[in-house]
């Protein structure tokens, strides 16, 4: 099972105080909450296969996606390579690798996003290029000053959300920061809890849809949400939550990694479709996924060692254990997922199958097919590792 968060410690950095009063806690969710095997199958709309066409591109769980007006844009982490596809039918239009010095090329990534066709990247020293569905460089939409945000969002407003992980200083970093179509500040919200000691080599999971942008730490169990300008803070209570006196004797130790096998949290793949949140996190040395309903604030969970996928709730099931998030936009989670392992949870006999997984499997052979040429020319390790991006949609 791989999870893009799931990454190598890129550096240690000690943050600035933080309690729950500050950052507005409003509600309280007590985890597990329900352990419910039907919760997620009976709230799942649809899982569609988005039909992209195949590149090498597939053998990559470290992409984004990002949905333009009348394309998707891919970019590849390793080696930095964009790519343009159709909306309607995935034919793939363009693609270039952007590493580099030059002209419209980036050392590091940080996030995406799109305004119309147009795709924006933001990388290198707070640069935030432009880019057309030729993926030709258009030029700059904006130097940030501030080197540290690590995402940038453009919300429905056509306003700006910069997430923040960390400060160039000893001031008390701000977690997101809300500008105007300028990138001139309108207001700053939440600090950066303290015992997130650990900052990976990726942003932490968080998402925007319409004008809410939500964040949770990996070592803090709160999820923070900004909807507009109200702030609020939702406290996921787990029984040993990692304060910031563990996590710094653990790095003077030398251990941050024991983090994940002896307390509880460790949060990532926070996502939303509709009335629900879905995010995943370790309890009692075991991971998790939970789906949170936002209007009652209860949480049913699934532990990551389930039921064989011999049945409807089973085979969803496994697509949220073993997929890795893409993208999150409100309205729909987008995840990737290895060719064996979806093939392996329709081995079950067909006709026990429900008309939504029944669709899902139509689109996968069908994506299959369409690619087969492509499929031919790879070895059998090679078919297996094929990444395919699915889309799902929770109910409202």
């Amino acid at each position: 099972m791989k999870f893009k968060i799931l990454v190598i410690v890129a550096f240690c950095t000690i943050m600035v105080a933080c309690n729950s009063n500050e950052n507005n806690v409003v509600n309280r969710v007590e985890l597990p909450g329900t352990i419910d095997e039907n919760a997620f199958a009976d709230n799942v709309e649809s899982i569609s296969v988005m039909n992209l066409e195949m590149d090498d591109w597939v053998f990559f769980d470290w992409t984004d996606i990002e949905i333009a007006d009348n394309y998707i844009y891919a970019f590849v982490h390793k080696p930095m390579r964009l790519m343009c596809f159709d909306l309607q039918t995935g034919e793939k239009l363009s693609a270039r690798t952007i590493k580099g010095n030059g002209p419209g090329e980036i050392i590091d990534f940080w996030s995406m996003f799109c305004i119309g066709d147009t795709l924006c990247v933001h990388g290198s020293k707070g640069t935030i290029n432009k880019y057309d569905s030729n993926c030709r460089f258009l030029g700059k939409l904006h130097q940030l000053d501030n080197l540290y945000p690590q995402v940038v969002f453009r919300l429905n407003s056509g306003n700006y959300a910069l997430v923040t992980l960390s400060g160039s200083d000893d001031s008390e970093p701000t977690t997101i920061i809300l500008t105007d179509k300028l990138f001139n500040p309108i207001s700053s919200h939440f600090k950066t809890p303290r015992n997130n000691l650990i900052t990976f080599g990726g942003p932490e999971p968080c998402h925007a849809n319409n004008d809410t942008v939500r964040l949770v730490y990996s070592f803090d169990n709160h999820i923070y949400s900004l909807c507009g300008e109200i702030e609020e803070c939702l406290e996921l209570a787990v029984p040993h939550p990692i304060t910031s006196e563990i996590a710094i004797g653990l790095i003077n130790k030398g251990t941050p990694h024991l983090i994940w096998k002896n307390y509880d949290g460790g949060f990532f793949f926070i996502s939303e479709s509709g009335r629900f949140l879905v995010f995943k996190y370790r309890l009692d040395g075991e991971l998790y996924t939970a789906m949170l309903d936002k209007q009652t604030r209860r949480a049913v969970s699934i532990p990551s060692e389930t039921a064989a996928p011999a049945s409807v709730s089973a085979i969803i099931n496994c697509f949220f254990r073993n997929a890795w998030l893409i993208k999150s936009d409100g309205r729909y989670i987008y995840v990737g997922i290895e060719n064996h392992d979806l093939a392996e949870f329709f081995e079950a006999d067909e006709k026990n199958l429900d008309d939504r997984l029944r669709k899902t499997l139509a689109e996968y052979r069908t994506y299959l097919q369409r690619n087969v040429e492509y499929i031919k020319g790879l070895d059998s390790d090679e078919r297996d590792k094929v990444t395919i991006i699915l889309k799902i949609k929770l109910k409202d």
